[in-house]
């Protein structure tokens, strides 16, 4: 049996309709297929965002928690702007142990107290005169100073005056303490 002229188009019409049904389909599925992958990379790159500020806000909680041992620690070291007050503080020490003072020289050097880390190092070198026990005290409240302060280079000589036939110290030291 040969199919009638209007079997023939409306077979044509199916195939045509079935074929157009078939691309759009692959179309559809294609294009359901990259956005997935560009949701799967959004939500990785959501959840990589979503670590990042966990970690940031435990950093910042850290922070918060240590504000105590934070400004205890920056007042072991001599800022830029104390540079005066550290010097000052030398000074009323050698006052209060009862010795005199000059200072000789203040400069800032650098250093690598960590390995690759440099630092820069403020030096302040001065001479002291004074008794054997008011030099003693003065090294010793030195050694208390609240900045994290090392004596670098010392020396000390015994002197007598001819006039009271006292006898004197005479100290040479050079104190380092880092400078942030």
């Amino acid at each position: 049996m040969i199919p009638s002229p209007k079997t023939k188009k409306i077979l044509i019409v199916v195939l045509i309709t079935m074929v157009l049904i078939l691309f759009f389909d692959i179309f559809f599925i294609s294009s359901m297929y990259k956005k997935r992958n560009n949701v799967t990379k959004l939500r990785g790159d959501f959840l990589v965002e979503l670590k990042k500020e966990k970690q940031l806000d435990l950093v910042k909680k850290i922070i918060k928690e240590t504000e105590t041992e934070q400004s205890n620690l920056n007042s072991c070291f001599v800022n830029s702007n104390e540079v005066v007050d550290f010097i000052k503080s030398i000074e009323l020490i050698s006052e209060l142990a009862g010795v005199s003072i000059d200072i000789k020289s203040i400069g800032v050097e650098d250093s690598e107290l960590i390995k690759d880390i440099s630092v820069e190092t403020l030096a302040v070198g001065f001479v002291v005169q004074g008794s054997w026990n008011s030099t003693f005290k003065f090294l010793s409240l030195i050694e208390n100073i609240s900045y994290n302060a090392t004596i670098d280079k010392m020396s000390i000589s015994k002197f007598t005056d001819e006039k009271d036939k006292k006898d004197f110290w005479k100290s040479s030291f050079t104190i380092k303490a880092i400078k942030i």
